[in-house]
């Protein structure tokens, strides 16, 4: 879920992100092994310009 926000020049993006798989051993089975959702997995991001 995001906002975008498109001016002639510029771009602006403020977006929420949700992770639901580490890469790495974290103790748990599973595709969806983040260990504390809230914590962990829960990420705010900020951009200026398109995502590529």
């Amino acid at each position: 879920m995001g906002l975008r926000l498109d001016y002639e020049s510029i771009v602006i993006r403020f977006d929420i992100g949700i992770a639901i798989h580490a890469p790495y051993d974290t103790g748990r089975s599973g595709y969806y092994n983040i260990p504390k959702f809230w914590r962990n997995g829960l990420v705010f991001n900020f951009g200026i310009g398109y995502p590529f």
